[in-house]
């Protein structure tokens, strides 16, 4: 499933690639507003949820094999998303 992600929700994607620095905080590049929120509905990672950014979900709908944060992007995935976007199926939160 698919919704518009909540305020405050940052792109886990942006912080997997930029991190904290040595006062274990985010660098202001991970705190970028996450766009979407995707809830895996799959047997294996049920209700794992994985948020993105603009540029980071449109990343993932132009390279089907890309691998974030440990969660496999297949290119069934993509085609779904890109599908509900161009439909405005999108859920509001």
């Amino acid at each position: 499933m698919v919704k518009y992600a909540i305020r405050g929700v940052w792109c886990d994607n942006c912080k997997a690639q930029w991190g904290k620095d040595r006062n274990r905080n985010w660098l202001p590049r991970a705190q970028r507003q996450a766009w979407i929120t995707e809830i895996s509905e799959g047997i294996r990672a049920k209700g794992l949820s994985r948020s993105l950014c603009h540029p980071c979900a449109q990343l993932i709908t132009q390279d089907p094999n890309i691998t974030l944060e440990g969660f496999t992007v297949l290119h069934r995935e993509g085609q779904e998303f890109q599908a509900k976007f161009t439909q405005g199926e999108l859920a509001r939160v």
